[in-house]
C-alpha cells in the first residue's frame, strides 16, 4: 500500500515536506490455517529538511536552522509467524547500508543518526481473549 505525503504549511517542529512510504507483505497459512507465516518490507523516503534538535538536560526539542539533512531512503525487512494469540517476528531495521554504504545517515532528529541496520526480534503472546 504505497502512501505519499507532502506537507507545507508553517508548523512549531520541523517536518519534511515530502515523505513516500511502501509496504509488501505476503502471508501464507500451514497446518490447516492454523499457523500463518509472514514475510515482508517496509520502504520509506524522506527529503531534504532541518531536523530539530534534542537537548537532553531539559528532555526538550528545540529549532534548529543550521543544518539541513540529506535526502535518504530507509529499509526494513521483517518475517515472523502468528498462531492463536502468540506472535514473534524477526525484524532487520535500516537495512539499505549493509547494501550500499554510501549512503547517508538516517537523522531524524539533528545529530543523532540512526543505526546502520539492527535486528530486532519480537514476542507477543496474549494470554486471555
Amino acid at each position: 500500500s504505497p502512501k505519499l505525503y507532502y506537507q507545507n504549511i508553517p508548523s512549531f517542529y520541523h517536518l519534511p515536506d515530502w515523505i513516500a512510504e511502501v509496504s509488501m507483505v505476503y502471508h501464507f497459512p500451514l497446518f490447516k490455517k492454523s499457523l500463518e507465516f509472514y514475510i515482508g518490507t517496509d520502504a520509506r523516503y524522506y527529503n531534504r529538511f532541518r531536523p530539530d534538535q534534542f537537548i537532553a538536560s531539559t528532555g526538550l526539542f528545540a529549532l534548529q536552522d543550521e543544518y539541513l539533512s540529506p535526502e535518504y531512503p530507509l529499509l526494513d525487512a521483517y518475517l515472523g509467524f502468528h498462531a492463536s494469540g502468540l506472535r514473534v517476528y524477526l525484524r532487520y531495521d535500516n537495512a539499505l547500508p549493509v547494501f550500499d554504504s554510501s549512503l547517508p545517515m538516517a537523522e531524524l532528529v539533528y545529530r543523532q543518526a540512526q543505526f546502520s541496520g539492527y535486528l530486532r526480534l519480537g514476542l507477543d503472546w496474549s494470554l486471555f481473549n
